[in-house]
């Protein structure tokens, strides 16, 4: 089985960025949430992103420790960008196809929440 994966040829920008088609973001959000407690835990987080990129190759993705990096936080900043729209009563729901899955772990953390606790004061 291992022998039937076929890397992935990823198309990259000109500039040599990757670009993440939706199946690669959803399983990267999954082993995110994996991590979370890890990530959240250490000052350096390199040896977990590596972890994550070798989870995503042995995917058949062809991906770096650092695509995962950047990745993982325009994924966060997206996340507070959307919970901001909301704002603090809940507002209208996110169109943002990754939000609830995103929510569903990051939400808890109160981090997330400062803009909006900043706000009630």
């Amino acid at each position: 089985m291992e022998g039937d994966k076929a890397i992935v040829n990823n198309t990259r920008t000109a500039c040599g960025k990757l670009r993440w088609t939706k199946q690669m973001e959803v399983l990267l959000i999954e082993i995110w949430q994996e991590n979370i407690e890890e990530l959240r835990g250490a000052r350096k987080n390199v040896h977990i992103y590596m972890e994550m990129a070798q989870t995503l190759m042995e995917a058949g993705f062809d991906v770096s420790y650092k695509d995962v990096r950047t990745k993982i936080e325009n994924l966060t900043k997206k996340y507070r960008q959307e919970k901001n729209k909301m704002g603090p009563s809940g507002g209208a729901p996110s169109s943002w196809q990754h939000y609830e899955l995103v929510h569903s772990f990051l939400g808890a953390y109160r981090i997330h929440n400062m803009e909006q606790n900043i706000r009630e004061y």
